[in-house]
């Protein structure tokens, strides 16, 4: 890691950027897999030799997956954004930290604007643009990653202003 594990706010802060890359990630190997997933229970289903039991778990679990996932996608942004806040209260008044942040904070959007447009890219392609469907919450958070991203800035330069009145 680029950071210093040492200084703990420099060290949450790559931590914080890593996971926000990992959402991302989390997204795209989702709908893959849902995609799999359905092929698969396509196939499962349309096999004589396995019983009405075996095709009713294995379609109940295809109809599930995909509304499970995006909650699992809604829930690690919940969390990134606790995490952010964690993060932007324990930081110190460090000039030095300070400038690494707010290059940090403008690297964020940056990112979240290619992430965004790698998103459109994949979910306009034939074989995933009926797949996305089932992902509401993850289709619109990752159609929007940038506002996302923003308002992730937004939250943590307030935390941080907000400290230093509070405290």
């Amino acid at each position: 890691m680029v950071f210093n594990m040492n200084r703990k706010a420099q060290g949450w802060i790559g931590i914080g950027l890593l996971v926000f890359l990992l959402i991302a990630v989390l997204a795209f190997v989702n709908l893959s897999v849902g995609k799999a997933f359905g092929e698969i229970n396509d196939m499962i289903q349309s096999e004589d030799e396995l019983g009405n039991t075996s095709k009713g778990v294995m379609n109940d679990l295809e109809q599930r997956y995909s509304g499970t996932m995006d909650g699992v996608l809604a829930m690690a942004l919940g969390l990134l954004l606790i995490l952010c806040i964690g993060i932007a209260w324990m930081s110190t008044s460090n000039p030095l930290l300070m400038v690494v942040a707010v290059v940090l904070m403008i690297m964020i959007p940056l990112a979240g604007a290619l992430i965004s447009n790698s998103w459109d890219e994949f979910t306009s392609d034939s074989e995933f643009s009926s797949e996305v469907v089932d992902y509401p919450v993850t289709n619109w958070v990752l159609d929007n990653y940038l506002i996302v991203s923003l308002i992730f800035v937004v939250v943590m330069v307030s935390t941080m202003v907000l400290k230093e009145r509070v405290i």
